[in-house]
């Protein structure tokens, strides 16, 4: 089997066994979202990901863009709604992406900080 393959198994095995945790202990979060967490449990306990999860996690990665596609169809679709509803959609849209970048950025650093990395943005003296 490639390692391609194999890595997706390893994705969707963890997304089934998220989809039945969640409906056998009726939890209010998506399946997927339940996998992804004991994907993370097992990649935590195992210390190191396998080398074929990294493969497809890079080739997912490579074609990510693809995934924004139903979302511009659903946009498109609504564009009448949204012209007369634009009001209280477009500051929620800042508002939110300012909340993504604050999280984002903030989980950053905490991973630098935890890797001993010091940031300096600024440019190396020559």
């Amino acid at each position: 089997m490639s390692p391609f393959l194999a890595g997706i198994t390893w994705l969707l095995v963890f997304q089934c066994l998220g989809e039945a945790l969640v409906r056998l202990a009726v939890l209010p979060i998506p399946g997927p979202v339940a996998g992804m967490v004991l994907l993370l449990i097992a990649l935590l306990v195992r210390g190191l990901a396998p080398d074929a999860l990294s493969v497809a996690g890079d080739g997912l990665a490579k074609h990510l863009s693809l995934l924004f596609v139903p979302a511009g169809v659903g946009v498109m679709q609504y564009a009448a709604r949204l012209e007369t509803e634009w009001l209280p959609i477009g500051p929620e849209q800042y508002r939110g992406l300012g909340q993504r970048i604050l999280t984002t950025s903030g989980a950053e650093l905490g991973l630098l900080e935890t890797r001993d990395i010091v940031f300096d943005p600024a440019p190396p003296q020559d």
